[in-house]
């Protein structure tokens, strides 16, 4: 079979094909002239009880009494038969059986006796998984033979089929090539649209955490699967504007979400004026960066906007802080307090535990001396620099 033919519709003529040249344990010879032999005790049977007349009368009864009784030892002796060939394991003479009990049902229109037999023939001991598939599918090709006024039957069919198929007809026990199939055939015209609701359930679920780090990968991997799916602009700008907010939302120093290299690299990849306030390494007037942003601030407040939670407000004016504290770490090794809470437009105590709260999370190293009201940025020496210190000491006095 090619690639363009393998469909989902011909697999099971395919497994049929592979199964019928593995051979079989039971003399199919054999088994085909006793299925012929119980038909034909069926056959002397009305095929359709129906047409056997009124049934107050005595002769019709007994006819129809009569047919009942061959029927019944015709499927009996088919039942046999299909006992030997499942404890023998062979699937094509299982089959075989199987298909045979019901066809003698479906001659008669019997459908209670089909259902009893469906329900039968798919509960018995150690019964082979491709006999139930082939039960289930030939009872279901009976469905529209039965009278479309008659709908209590085909209702009764139909849960008969659900009744028996629930727990094995499913994509755990299909075939391996029959699962390659159905996600071919099945699965491909929804990907894009799975990969969408993926991405925002994610963003979902890390909003709640307040994992901004992770939201803005899930923003960008939105973005570029509108971009693969050839999404018109006024889909995909909201994306990108969502991905430009959260990086500047997620912290510049690493935490236990996500690396300052990280971030790095989102803001390489995301070209931003907003973005480029951040990676300057320039302190930022709030007063400045609220009069340029704040309408667009404003316009993400809404149902479903970046900031309609008031906790991320708060967030965007704690990274402008912590963005003041890293520049003046950079380029100062000390400072006093008062000039820093005023370069931050905070109060000393505010200023005191920003800067703790970075020392807590190693984005910098600072002491601060209060009775001096003197910041110290500068880290302390490693013992290999103060063993050297020392050395240079001993050194100079020696000289002297």
């Amino acid at each position: 079979m090619s690639v363009g033919e393998f469909t989902a519709s011909n697999i099971a003529m395919d497994m049929d094909e592979k199964e019928k040249a593995k051979g079989s344990i039971v003399d199919m010879a054999k088994l085909t002239a006793d299925i012929a032999a119980q038909k034909e005790i069926a056959a002397k049977a009305s095929p359709r009880l129906g047409l056997l007349g009124s049934w107050t009368d005595i002769n019709s009864i007994c006819k129809c009494v009569r047919a009942w009784g061959q029927r019944a030892q015709a499927i009996e002796g088919l039942l046999n038969l299909e006992k030997s060939s499942r404890l023998a394991e062979d699937v094509t003479a299982t089959k075989a059986c199987c298909s045979a009990i019901l066809e003698l049902c479906y001659d008669a229109r019997d459908w209670r006796g089909l259902e009893e037999n469906v329900m039968l023939l798919t509960k018995r001991r150690s019964q082979l998984k491709q006999a139930v598939q082939a039960t289930v599918r030939q009872a279901m090709s009976y469905i529209d033979a039965i009278p479309a006024e008659d709908k209590d039957t085909r209702v009764s069919l139909i849960k008969t089929l659900q009744a028996v198929t629930e727990g094995k007809e499913t994509f755990g026990a299909m075939a391996k090539t029959e699962k390659i199939a159905f996600i071919l055939e099945q699965g491909t015209p929804a990907l894009p649209e799975l990969k969408l609701r993926y991405y925002q359930l994610l963003i979902r679920y890390h909003v709640h955490n307040h994992n901004y780090l992770e939201v803005t990968r899930c923003y960008r991997s939105l973005y570029e699967a509108h971009l693969e799916g050839g999404a018109p602009a006024d889909t995909y700008l909201p994306v990108l504007k969502a991905v430009v907010w959260y990086l500047c939302l997620a912290p510049a120093y690493s935490t236990k979400d996500g690396s300052a290299s990280d971030r790095a690299t989102l803001l390489q990849a995301t070209v931003s004026a907003l973005l480029g306030t951040f990676t300057n390494t320039e302190v930022i007037r709030w007063t400045a960066f609220e009069a340029a942003y704040g309408p667009e601030v404003a316009a993400e407040a809404g149902p479903g906007g970046v900031f309609a939670d008031s906790k991320r407000s708060e967030d965007l004016k704690l990274r402008v802080v912590e963005h003041n504290v890293l520049v003046a770490a950079k380029y100062y090794s000390r400072l006093r307090t008062a000039r820093l809470a005023a370069i931050l437009s905070l109060t000393p105590e505010q200023m005191e535990k920003h800067v703790s709260d970075l020392v807590v999370a190693k984005a910098i190293t600072a002491k601060i001396d209060r009775p001096a009201g003197v910041i110290t940025f500068a880290a302390p020496p490693s013992a290999e620099q103060q063993l050297n210190g020392w050395a240079g000491n001993i050194a100079a006095v020696a000289r002297m």
